[in-house]
């Protein structure tokens, strides 16, 4: 009988250990599957963040060239609106140049006599365009928010 028992014990041990190490060897293969899963993951995230972060770059690119388009599109035609304004004022100045050009083929006589008429009416009209042109630019760059109040030639 107690060799019986000894052999049941015995067995009983056997059993025991053999599942013991079974559940240790399941364990220590769920652990390295699941560290291999979640190493896996994390890559495929990186992954999707770089491809995500590189969809949105080129998405912020377009848009960006798409408003700098726009806006060129706009001063191109605010540049068009001005050169017409200083175009028609040119346009109306343009008779005094001929009044000057009609003044240079004068004798001297006639000369000293349009001179002084023309000082005294024409001249104050053309300052006082001038200052009124001056004055729609300086308005035209405060409407801008610039700093440079000086007219450019291109």
């Amino acid at each position: 009988m107690r060799q019986m028992q000894d052999s049941f014990l015995s067995m009983a041990q056997w059993t025991l250990g053999s599942a013991i190490a079974v559940a240790l060897a399941l364990a220590a293969f769920a652990w390295h599957t699941n560290k291999s899963n979640y190493e896996r993951d994390r890559e495929t995230v990186r992954s999707e963040a770089a491809a995500t972060r590189d969809t949105l770059e080129a998405l912020l690119k377009a848009k960006l060239t798409e408003s700098q388009a726009a806006l060129d599109a706009s001063l191109t035609s605010r540049q068009d609106e001005i050169r017409t304004s200083v175009e028609k004022a040119c346009n109306q100045s343009l008779p005094f140049a001929s009044d000057i050009v009609q003044f240079e083929t004068m004798s001297t006589s006639c000369k000293r006599k349009r001179w002084r008429k023309r000082r005294t009416m024409v001249l104050p009209k053309a300052c006082s365009l001038a200052v009124y042109r001056y004055g729609q630019v300086l308005d035209l760059y405060v409407k801008r928010h610039t700093d440079d109040y000086e007219p450019r030639t291109s």
